[in-house]
C-alpha cells in the first residue's frame, strides 16, 4: 500500500501540469484539458478528489473520527484485559521464586520485577482458577521476557525452564493478536489522516 502525503502528491501533480502546459505550448498535445484531468484547486475534505493513479486524495474528516475512537477504544480495552495464562499451584510456586529470587535484570528492568511481583501478590490473594491464572499484557510480556532470559544446564533446568516458558508464551500469542489489530487499526487511522486510499 502507498502512502503519500497530500503536499507531495500536490507538488508530483503540479510537476505533471507544467509539463503538460509546456507540451501543449510546442504544439505537441491536442485538447488538453487540466481542468478536467486534474484538479488541484480542491482541498482533501471537499467533494471531489484528486487522483492520480490510482491515488486518491480526500480527508474523511467523519472516517478519522470514526477510527480515533475505535484505536482509543482498542486500547482502552487492552489496558483493562486480563489473559489466561495455563498454570497450575505448583507451577504458579516456581514461576514465583523465578521472579523473586533468581530472574537477572538490568537497571531500569528492576521495574519490570517490581510490577511482575505485584500481579504475583494480587493472583494469591485471588487463587488460582481451573489451572489458570490471569495476567495484563505488560504483566505477561514482562514475565515472557524475563523467564526467556533465564539459564541452566543439562536437562533438569530444560525441563524446568520449559515448564515456565511454553504457558507464558502461549499465551502472548494472544496478546500478539491484539497487537496485531491495534496496528492495523493505526495505519487505517494514519491513511485516512493523510486522506489517501490506494484504489
Amino acid at each position: 500500500m502507498t502512502y503519500l502525503s497530500f503536499n507531495e502528491t500536490k507538488r508530483q501533480l503540479t510537476s505533471i501540469k507544467q509539463k503538460i502546459k509546456e507540451m501543449a505550448k510546442k504544439g505537441k498535445t491536442e485538447n488538453v484539458d487540466l481542468g478536467s484531468s486534474i484538479n488541484l484547486e480542491r482541498l482533501p475534505g471537499e467533494t471531489e478528489t484528486i487522483d492520480f493513479n490510482g491515488i486518491q486524495v480526500s480527508v474523511d474528516e467523519d472516517k478519522v473520527e470514526r477510527i480515533q475512537k475505535e484505536l482509543t477504544d482498542q486500547r482502552e480495552e487492552m489496558r483493562k484485559k486480563l489473559y489466561a495464562v495455563p498454570m497450575d499451584s505448583e507451577c504458579f510456586g516456581e514461576f514465583k521464586n523465578y521472579i523473586i529470587s533468581k530472574a537477572e535484570w538490568n537497571s531500569t528492568e528492576s521495574l519490570g520485577i517490581v510490577e511482575i511481583s505485584k500481579a504475583i501478590s494480587r493472583i494469591e490473594k485471588e487463587g488460582i482458577k481451573d489451572n489458570m491464572v490471569y495476567m495484563n499484557p505488560l504483566t505477561l510480556e514482562a514475565s515472557h521476557y524475563f523467564v526467556s532470559k533465564s539459564k541452566g544446564t543439562g536437562l533438569e533446568d530444560a525441563k524446568n525452564f520449559l515448564k515456565l516458558y511454553k504457558p507464558l508464551d502461549i499465551a502472548l500469542n494472544d496478546v500478539k493478536e491484539d497487537n496485531g489489530k491495534m496496528k492495523e487499526i493505526e495505519q487505517r487511522l494514519a491513511a485516512a489522516q493523510q486522506g489517501i486510499e490506494v484504489a
